[in-house]
């Protein structure tokens, strides 16, 4: 890989730092000009997984070390090195946790010295399925929806801006195929209040999910206990989760 590099230079033609040059006043300056370097190492790792990875921790070396920087997203990790590495002693090992979605999941890892410049990090052949992760666990699970989140419990739709608005979030698992997932309100008596969400969907984050107090036709909800109905149609049967939630004025 090769990097452009800009190199400063003081009258006599001697190679100085960026800062040293720029301490100069302008008559004793060099030249500066912008090489290309070499770049054989890398100091950038990027893991794409299948939730947000939380809990990272990057070891070089078999040693503890702060990364320069951390960036997660829902659907990959990206950890910059402190330091390029060059060696195979450099060994990089990266420990995060996230949530896996379905049995047998891959995880494919690249690397990279430059900006859109990637390589990706095939597995040692040796060790058979290195890059798969298998989990019994979760194909014995019988839960399909999970980290239900529903903020706040208690709204007060009066348009002031403070808790006027519920959001809803969860995760669906072991959902290969498109299968109806639904969040839907309704009074403690089961009348059906409104449908926040209905939609077809497979394995994954779902979020942006929000009720506003209103029915189905527009008018606010009488103060008082209603339930969040979250319904998956997975593919053993259908899951359904109930939450109590209230309206207050």
């Amino acid at each position: 890989m090769v990097q452009k590099i800009r190199r400063f230079y003081d009258q006599e033609g001697n190679e100085i730092t960026e800062e040293e040059w720029l301490e100069l006043v302008p008559e004793l300056r060099g030249e500066s000009e912008v090489v290309e370097q070499e770049i054989t190492g890398f100091n950038r790792v990027l893991v794409e997984t299948p939730s947000l990875a939380r809990k990272v921790e990057l070891r070089i070396g078999g040693e503890k070390t702060e990364p320069e920087e951390v960036e997660a997203r829902d659907d990959s990790l990206l950890v910059t090195l402190p330091r390029f590495l060059f060696t195979e002693e450099d060994s990089v090992e990266i420990q995060f946790e996230c949530i896996p979605f379905l049995n047998s999941t891959v995880f494919e890892a690249f690397v990279s010295g430059l900006a859109g410049s990637w390589q990706r990090v095939d597995p040692d052949p040796a060790v058979k399925s290195a890059t798969t992760v298998a989990l019994p666990a979760l194909a014995e699970e019988e839960r399909l929806i999970s980290n239900l989140k529903i903020e706040p419990r208690t709204i007060t739709p009066d348009g002031d801006g403070v808790n006027d608005i519920m959001n809803v979030r969860f995760t669906v698992v072991k959902v290969s195929k498109p299968r109806q997932v639904s969040v839907k309100i309704y009074s403690l008596g089961g009348d059906l209040v409104r449908t926040v969400y209905s939609q077809a969907g497979t394995t994954g984050n779902y979020s942006g999910i929000t009720w506003d107090g209103k029915d189905s036709s527009g008018h606010r909800v009488i103060p008082g206990l209603y339930l969040c109905v979250i319904k998956v149609s997975g593919d053993a049967g259908i899951k359904t989760v109930n939450k109590t939630i209230s309206v207050a004025y």
